[in-house]
């Protein structure tokens, strides 16, 4: 009975300590837990980019952090457009056959292996 009850203990403390040393990742976006399931879709499968959630105006995919801004014109959202310009985390796509209709895709860096993406529909 003594060596559950320390086990228990001990596991408590374990999980508390997580919690505390991931703190900041768990609270950097306001819906971490597509965020979180974008992660565990991403490292499932080989894609290079995996889309985690969407609101009325956005699309919001995870990737690696080595994953190149050239690529993200393989995701069909983006067919037909070219990378024009990297202003900062933003990145301006131009369509091919309209050069007036352009993108800003922004980009942020989640944890030292993942990057956010978030693009207009």
């Amino acid at each position: 009975m003594k060596k559950k009850s320390i086990l228990l203990s001990v596991s408590i403390l374990l999980v508390l300590f997580l919690l505390i040393w991931a703190k900041p990742l768990l609270t950097q976006e306001k819906n971490t837990v597509s965020v979180l399931s974008g992660v565990l879709k991403l490292t499932g499968s080989d894609q290079e980019f995996v889309k985690y959630d969407e609101d009325t105006g956005l699309l919001y995919y995870i990737s690696e952090t080595e994953a190149d801004e050239n690529l993200l014109t393989s995701l069909p959202v983006l067919k037909g457009y070219t990378l024009s310009d990297q202003m900062g985390s933003g990145y301006l796509f131009t369509q091919k056959e309209n050069p007036e209709n352009q993108v800003i895709v922004s980009g942020t860096q989640f944890s030292r292996y993942y990057r956010l993406w978030k693009i207009p529909k």
